[in-house]
């Protein structure tokens, strides 16, 4: 117990409201106060005053025996630490209960964004922001919240460690550095005081905060998985080849015969032999990878052979201007080509020359030609014979992968079983041979008058040649424009042929005049690559530690300032303002440059204590 003698001619000092609830006064000596007897062991600051007062009049009038008065101070005095009545505890920390309180809340939030919307598709989420935005959002306020309360903690642990004995006064702004950024709060991480655990879970928070942000960053990815769709894949075919009425053919052919083989057809053939055949027809979901069964369809098949060796060529030079040569193949074609030099710089060369077989009801083969191609120089001709055909096309393993479409095609020839009368109409029924799957409809039909118009079409458009001149003296080389011309520049005669058929049998397949009848929509299963959203838990540990560690800082703080009944000032400038300095000259207080008074502050030592006249001060020690 300490004590501070108080002469009987000084008056008594003047206590701090904050300290008046604690002191407690008594004396001792020869005279005791009037009405009070030795062994009152408390009275208030006014009955003292007015207890000394009594005494000073007496003394006027009479000796005085110099006796000393004592205070005794149960929980304060010049050389302790204060100890005051705090503030009412839950009204002190409001703000920073609230703050945490809304940091956790907002990571709670975070988390019940993910698991709300771990592995749904990323088209499930229907807010305006994307799920990175709201979380980095959820985690922006939570951190705000987080250091709002880190620098309060910090702040007030600044004052329980000046309160608690004598320090530098540089240790003040080791504190309010710490809580200000990362900065200060490294150097705080090395820094020795009583209240070391706090100190370091407040800089650890500080610093940790900084990586938040990139760990949330990292919680969600959006990976791609492929989802199956049922049924919305498309792949037509067809058993029956019908595309035009029987009264529209009967019109037809008695104006031109290639005028009852639909548009549609015409130019599926013609782009064939341009080298552009037509392409598969299907549907799949856009960036999707679609799967259909093993089906089947009627189409058309291609077989040339190269029969320049079997052909018999005869060659007359007619009046020295005209080079003929008549060619027959084994199949019966004549074919012929010539060259003529109409003048010495002027020349007329065949390069191609085609004829056709046009087909007839009850066979499969739907036209057949032969070609003679001539070289650009003395070598021997080139022959070959074609058929275009009925056939069954069975697609295996029938897949789309993006933009194109994989399938193992096998072709089956066709055979005539017999004839059928519908709806006025004739038809041709073919069946495939043995060997053809089981589980597939082996019947295919054909409609004899377009059959007919067909095989008519393609004999006249085939039945053509192509003609080089040869002029100048620059050797400048003119070709006819013509059917003839194209089919030169595809890589071969057979490579044309099977051209050709591949586009019949994809128009054939998906003609847009047949009805739904003749048209058989195969439906197979689309695998779509969907992005989902994919929460990785373990990013979101170091966002709750850190919010973890600020709640208890902020516990920990609460007791230790509850334990010390300090008063509650944290991070508030008029602390310094209302309870300055004490104990030092005007000299040494002199400096206004910061580096003059962050040097001084670490040689002057300093305690939070009752001040000489009034409240507490930071008084010299």
């Amino acid at each position: 117990m300490a004590y501070s003698r108080i002469e009987p001619d000084r008056p008594i000092p003047r206590l701090s409201v904050d300290l008046a609830q604690d002191a407690h006064i008594s004396y001792e000596g020869d005279q005791w106060l009037p009405g009070h007897s030795a062994s009152s062991s408390a009275v208030t600051a006014v009955e003292v005053q007015a207890a000394v007062d009594d005494t000073r009049d007496r003394q006027e009038s009479t000796p005085v025996k110099h006796d000393f008065t004592t205070v005794e101070l149960e929980q304060t005095s010049v050389d302790g630490p204060v100890k005051s009545a705090p503030d009412n505890f839950i009204r002190s920390w409001w703000r920073e209960i609230l703050a945490i309180m809304l940091s956790i809340a907002s990571l709670l939030s975070t988390a019940g964004v993910l698991f709300a919307y771990q592995n749904q598709p990323l088209s499930s989420w229907n807010f305006r922001y994307l799920p990175n935005t709201v979380v980095s959002q959820l985690t922006t306020i939570s951190r705000s919240a987080l250091m709002l309360s880190t620098a309060s903690c910090v702040s007030q642990l600044s004052w329980l460690h000046i309160q608690e004995k004598p320090r530098a006064l540089s240790e003040l702004q080791t504190f309010d550095n710490a809580s200000r950024g990362p900065a200060g709060a490294i150097a705080m991480l090395a820094f020795p005081t009583r209240y070391r655990i706090p100190a370091l879970i407040g800089s650890l928070i500080t610093i940790a905060t900084l990586l938040m942000e990139p760990f949330v960053q990292q919680v969600l990815q959006f990976p791609l998985r492929d989802e199956i769709v049922k049924g919305n894949a498309t792949f037509p075919t067809t058993q029956i080849y019908a595309p035009v009425p029987e009264a529209a053919i009967d019109a037809a052919t008695s104006l031109t015969s290639d005028l009852t083989v639909d548009s549609q057809t015409q130019a599926a053939i013609v782009n064939s032999i341009y080298g552009v055949p037509s392409t598969n027809p299907y549907t799949c979901l856009t960036n999707s990878n679609c799967t259909w069964d093993d089906t089947v369809t009627l189409g058309v098949c291609s077989l040339c052979t190269n029969v320049t060796s079997a052909t018999s060529v005869s060659c007359a030079n007619s009046n020295h201007v005209v080079y003929t040569c008549n060619y027959t193949t084994p199949g019966g074609f004549s074919l012929q080509t010539n060259t003529e030099d109409t003048s010495e710089i002027q020349q007329y060369t065949t390069r191609l020359d085609t004829t056709t077989k046009t087909n007839h009801s009850a066979e499969t083969d739907l036209i057949r030609f032969a070609t003679v191609v001539e070289g650009l120089d003395d070598t021997t001709p080139s022959i070959t014979e074609c058929t275009l055909s009925w056939c069954a096309k069975v697609y295996r393993d029938v897949s789309v992968q993006g933009s194109s479409l994989f399938a193992q095609i096998d072709e089956y020839p066709l055979s005539f079983t017999g004839h059928s009368i519908e709806n006025k109409s004739y038809y041709d029924v073919f069946e495939a041979n043995s060997g053809f799957p089981t589980s597939l409809n082996a019947t295919f039909t054909i409609q004899v008058a377009n059959m007919e118009s067909l095989s008519t079409f393609l004999s006249g458009l085939l039945s053509t040649g192509s003609v080089i001149q040869y002029s100048g003296e620059q050797g400048d080389n003119a070709y006819s424009f013509s059917i003839g011309t194209a089919m030169l520049s595809n890589p071969s005669i057979p490579y044309m042929a099977e051209n050709i058929a591949t586009g019949l049998t994809n128009v054939i397949r998906n003609l847009t005049n047949l009805t739904d009848n003749y048209i058989i929509q195969n439906h197979g299963d689309s695998a779509v690559q969907v992005q989902y959203i994919n929460v990785r838990w373990a990013w979101l540990s170091l966002p709750a530690s850190i919010v973890l560690l600020g709640l208890l800082l902020l516990l920990i703080t609460m007791v230790e300032s509850h334990r010390a009944k300090a008063l509650v000032w944290k991070c508030s400038p008029l602390a310094l303002l209302f309870h300055p300095l004490q104990g030092w000259t005007n000299g040494v207080l002199d400096h206004s440059s910061k580096r003059e008074m962050e040097k001084c502050a670490k040689s002057m030592r300093g305690q939070l204590l009752p001040g000489d006249d009034v409240g507490l001060r930071i008084v010299k020690s």
